[in-house]
């Protein structure tokens, strides 16, 4: 007979205790993935349900930005648009100028489908980003471009009119 620590002696067959050993794993590697799985939906319903509330928040910061920017003599406005590609698609127009005897202007396009994982930002010059949602500490954030710093809706707006506001300095 083997040593206790070899067999497991049950009803059942005979199974070694490195071959018991692996199973445990396995089923502990599995009831995590269960539970990363879970809370990956739970995050993307949350994203789904709370993603109109930070894209509304993000509409009020865009429009704080755009109206605070008479304070350093440049124009900046946030005009809803109609677009051709879907009826529940929301989006605006983000503008930014400065009036002088060689004017510069520049904007941005946003666009966020309710219920969706992103905000596209299409600026007028430069490639389109999409800006991801996520859960972060309880919370729906955007991904900035570099995909890992979770921002709030101030700092999302502050992403989308301050390169803006450099372009019309320049």
């Amino acid at each position: 007979m083997l040593p206790d620590d070899e067999v497991h002696m049950s009803d059942g067959p005979l199974i070694p205790k490195w071959i018991r050993k692996i199973k445990a794993q396995d089923d502990l590697t599995a009831a995590k993935i269960d539970g990363n799985t879970q809370r990956q939906l739970l995050a993307l319903k949350t994203v789904q349900a709370d993603g109109p509330v930070f894209w509304k928040q993000l509409l009020k910061e865009l429009k704080i930005a755009t109206d605070g920017l008479a304070l350093i003599e440049l124009q900046g406005s946030l005009a809803n648009i109609e677009t051709a590609l879907s009826h529940d698609e929301e989006a605006r127009h983000v503008a930014v100028s400065f009036s002088a005897l060689l004017p510069k202007q520049t904007y941005t396009n946003v666009f966020y489908k309710p219920g969706g994982s992103s905000i596209r930002c299409c600026p007028q010059e430069g490639e389109p980003v999409n800006l991801r949602l996520c859960l972060y500490e309880g919370t729906v954030r955007v991904l900035a471009a570099d995909g890992r710093t979770p921002m709030d809706a101030e700092l999302c707006a502050q992403s989308i009119v301050q390169p803006m506001v450099a372009k019309v300095r320049a």
